[in-house]
């Protein structure tokens, strides 16, 4: 080889090193999808080179999140706490319009007041409430992945829709009004739009709606089923949150993100009201992250539904080589 050339072969090299070593900027896109069937991993979150099977895919290409060096700002921040104020945050908005806009917000919950999450926009912007949440399920599997320690860390992400930024997420850190990162000198945003009721806990019953949550089998791998959990509170969000759950209802995006794990909802075949709606299982899927948290074990676990003591459905996280769900 020429010298001429040998010296850019090396240059080359360099490089492509500095840019896979440096976390400031490495690119998290959508979760890569299957090809041939296969199970995509859903911790390879971190390859550049997604290739989407078609155009119904859970996340579009064109979509992706960017985390941010913060440097000295970073602080621990509880894992369990950020996991569950993301669920319930999720179970909040996905109520909504999934494809409506909205505005700059701060999020957290009373039983976890750390983390704060915040949405950051420039001013008089708007965002889809899809990207958001396609937001966070991706920063929460890379938080998984990647921040290998007994605790999460402040993180900022960068939501990018075909190479444009579009707003930014805040897990622990304060944002300035035009979305940028602040100094910390204060634990909470001054932007509170959304809130959840102070009484959270893994049982989500009242007068009328009831969940009964059950482990039935062995242990299963924590970010398998969190991420599971996750793709269903964002396929459950997609529809009208009133619609009725179908008979036998498998999160769509698990048919194209497949882990181990994975999720059905069988509704009860009724011919009136009650019946199981999205709205009811987006809060029965947030039961099931409080209840995982809360008993510090995650495994298979049944969800039994009922509305005045009927009956509406019958929920079951469980392993791909588990056999159907089987009746009491």
């Amino acid at each position: 080889m020429y010298p001429s050339l040998q010296c850019l072969f090396i240059l080359y090299l360099a490089l492509v090193q500095l840019v896979y070593s440096n976390p400031a900027i490495r690119i998290h896109p959508a979760l890569p999808a299957l090809s041939s069937g296969k199970v995509a991993n859903l911790s390879s979150l971190h390859s550049a080179n997604t290739v989407l099977v078609n155009n119904d895919d859970p996340i579009p290409k064109e979509f992706k999140a960017r985390e941010e060096d913060i440097g000295p700002q970073s602080r621990p921040m509880s894992e369990p706490a950020t996991f569950i104020n993301v669920v319930q945050l999720i179970s909040v908005l996905g109520k909504q319009d999934f494809n409506g806009e909205i505005r700059p917000f701060s999020f957290n919950t009373a039983q976890f007041p750390s983390p704060v999450i915040s949405l950051g926009l420039p001013p008089s912007k708007t965002i889809k409430r899809a990207y958001f949440i396609w937001g966070l399920q991706i920063a929460m599997n890379d938080m998984y992945t990647r921040q290998r320690s007994p605790h999460f860390w402040t993180s900022l992400y960068s939501l990018e829709w075909k190479e444009q930024l579009i707003g930014r997420i805040s897990f622990g850190l304060p944002l300035t009004v035009d979305g940028q990162a602040r100094q910390i000198t204060e634990q909470k945003s001054q932007v509170q739009e959304i809130s959840v009721p102070a009484n959270l806990s893994t049982d989500i019953s009242n007068n009328r709606v009831a969940v009964a949550y059950t482990f039935t089998g062995g242990a299963l791998n924590k970010i398998d089923v969190f991420n599971t959990l996750l793709w269903a509170m964002s396929d459950a969000s997609r529809p009208v949150s009133s619609a009725r759950v179908p008979a036998n209802w498998i999160p769509p995006s698990l048919a194209v993100y497949g882990a181990h794990t994975t999720f059905v909802a069988s509704a009860a075949r009724r011919i009136a009201e009650p019946f199981l709606t999205y709205s009811l299982l987006l809060d029965a899927l947030a039961g099931a992250a409080s209840y995982f948290v809360d008993h510090n074990r995650v495994g298979e676990l049944r969800m039994q539904l009922a509305v005045d003591g009927a009956p509406i459905g019958d929920c079951l996280f469980h392993h791909r080589s588990t056999s159907a769900m089987e009746s009491e």
